[in-house]
């Protein structure tokens, strides 16, 4: 539970929500109890605590499910709501950590059937805007699908002055570093290059967004995989 106590201590930012999404919180943890097995998440006063105690009271195990960010990982798991007290959640420690991946930006891939088109302006392509292909996306940058022919262009460190692109309904624009780019390995789902960006400049509203976007697909993947199980 070495990972519980990092995200009490450093008052971790969590995603809660019910099995069916009825209520949903983004939240951080705020107490690691060890001696009654407990994790306490800070409660705003507008939450509708009445509400998910009666859609708990339906659900089976009256669970809710859990994303946290720490510094070294980024944690899924689900735990048995116990009671709200004076702006807090309790919940029991879960008895499994469901998975555990180990970088802070969790990069999303698109949902099947939606394309991010990342429309690129440089001085390398100066007679149209470049469209790509986004291959995945997380609050800290993006990478995209290029020609291998492309590749020449994108070395490490190169400042794109403006990339744009769409993201559910809303436009988002900011500055982007190459980070890496590389061949793909043949016989995958792709054919070409796989640039890695950093995003540079950003305004805080779009990488709020972005932020919320990614804990939303986060989500999902966690449902699928917790079906899978």
């Amino acid at each position: 539970m070495n990972f519980l106590r990092e995200a009490a201590s450093g008052s971790c930012s969590a995603m809660i929500w019910t099995r069916e999404k009825g209520r949903a919180l983004q939240t951080y943890c705020t107490l690691f109890k060890s001696s009654d097995q407990t994790l306490q998440f800070h409660c705003p006063k507008d939450f509708d605590v009445a509400g998910l105690q009666q859609e708990l009271q339906a659900s089976p195990g009256a669970c809710c499910f859990f994303s946290m960010s720490l510094p070294r990982a980024n944690i899924f798991f689900e735990a048995e709501f116990l009671e709200a007290i004076p702006g807090a959640l309790k919940f029991k420690l879960p008895v499994t950590l469901y998975k555990v991946q180990r970088r802070r930006d969790i990069r999303v891939p698109p949902p099947d059937g939606y394309l991010i088109k990342v429309e690129l302006l440089e001085s390398f392509f100066p007679d149209h805007c470049l469209q790509r292909k986004a291959l995945d996306i997380s609050v800290g940058g993006l990478s995209i699908l290029v020609e291998e022919a492309d590749l020449v262009y994108f070395t490490a460190g190169r400042v794109i002055p403006e990339i744009r692109f769409p993201l559910a309904n809303r436009r988002i624009s900011c500055a982007a570093e190459v980070r890496h780019a590389s061949k793909l390995p043949s016989g995958g789902r792709y054919s070409g290059g796989k640039v890695g960006m950093l995003f540079i400049g950003m305004a805080d509203a779009d990488q709020r967004f972005i932020q919320d976007y990614v804990a939303e697909q986060q989500r999902k993947q966690f449902i699928v995989f917790m079906k899978k199980g």
